[in-house]
């Protein structure tokens, strides 16, 4: 679990200095579903499909909710 809490840690604090960034959004989301906060998780998802909609990246949506 700490290569999990270090990855959180990055990708929150990317989030800090550049919320409104596409891809920070995704992978934070990513990372969020992986470990199981699924909600917080959604949330940085949802964002990152508003920040960029026709991202071919948010085709992994389905895969990454669903883990």
């Amino acid at each position: 679990m700490g290569d999990s809490n270090k990855a959180i840690e990055a990708g929150k604090l990317g989030y800090e200095k550049n919320s409104e960034d596409f891809q920070t959004n995704f992978t934070l989301g990513q990372i969020l579903s992986l470990v199981g906060n699924k909600k917080e998780a959604l949330f940085h998802i949802e964002k990152s499909v508003k920040l960029d909609p026709v991202s071919y990246t948010h085709l992994t949506l389905p895969t990454i909710l669903l883990v």
